[in-house]
């Protein structure tokens, strides 16, 4: 304690030890370096971690990087699956840059119900996102024996005007915001149906969205329709849609409701695992 003289008496003024703010200083900038290094570690990742591939990265006991890997997914940055015992990126990574990662994680997560939906239907599934005036596919499931003009490629960009995906995942933009991102580009006509209209596609991309799924029907690739219903995040954006592409020949009113309704069953699985 350090005294001052007030008056004719001594007054007792308590200081901070500076040992102790030092001390405390050294443990903040530990445990931040620890956290960067495991958010480092997951993103070179080529899939989720289990905690003892985590702590032997950082060089830690498996109780000590297990607390802190509870205070990152209590934060967002990191997300546990349950089932598996494994980490990878949380919902709060893509705030730091980290949207293709995240994405990437959600294929992941959402891959098993997306391969029992192949096998209900029987034909290709895909998740997708939107990248400007294009869909990406992060992952595509096929039954054997696909017919090659059904087959999607993952990580090759598709224009977004001619996909019910892409009409679905536009609808989270308002409709000039859409005719705006459309203003230097022409909507190419690839298939009988395309949409080539930028007031057009703003308005199936406004229904879409209200109704959470879309419909392609030759628009893409003459003879192809699609299914796409939305994967809707707790701030009700759409980050990732899944979509189920079918034959022209195979997609009537009976056989759309059933593909509609199956593909919705999985978005609920789906959304109680994905980080998005």
């Amino acid at each position: 304690m350090a005294e001052t003289t007030t008056g004719t008496f001594i007054a007792h003024v308590d200081k901070p030890d500076r040992r102790t703010i030092n001390a405390d200083h050294l443990d903040i900038h530990q445990t931040i370096r620890r956290a960067t290094t495991v958010l480092e570690i997951l993103w070179r990742a080529n899939g989720p971690l289990r905690l003892v591939k985590i702590a032997q990265e950082i060089d830690l006991d498996k109780s000590t990087a297990l607390r802190l890997l509870h205070s990152l997914e209590e934060l967002g940055y990191v997300h546990k699956d349950e089932a598996s015992k494994t980490y990878m990126l949380g919902y709060m990574s893509q705030r730091l840059g980290a949207r293709a990662m995240l994405l990437r994680s959600n294929t992941v997560l959402a891959e098993r119900f997306m391969t029992q939906l192949v096998a209900i239907t029987g034909l290709p599934v895909g998740a997708a996102s939107l990248e400007g005036t294009s869909v990406i596919y992060w992952a595509v499931h096929e039954p054997p024996e696909c017919p090659s003009y059904l087959k999607l490629l993952p990580d090759v960009a598709y224009p977004a005007h001619s996909c019910a995906p892409g009409k679905l995942l536009l609808g989270n933009l308002r409709s000039d915001k859409i005719e705006t991102l459309y203003s230097s580009t022409r909507l190419e006509r690839l298939a009988s149906h395309t949409v080539t209209d930028r007031q057009q596609l703003a308005r199936e991309a406004r229904d879409a969205r209200n109704q959470g799924f879309a419909f392609e029907r030759d628009e893409a690739v003459e003879g192809r329709s699609a299914v796409a219903v939305a994967v809707v995040n707790s701030r009700g954006v759409a980050n990732m849609a899944i979509v189920v592409q079918v034959p022209t020949a195979q997609f009537g009113d009976e056989r759309r409701d059933w593909l509609l309704r199956n593909t919705r069953e999985s978005v609920v699985q789906i959304y109680d695992h994905v980080l998005c």
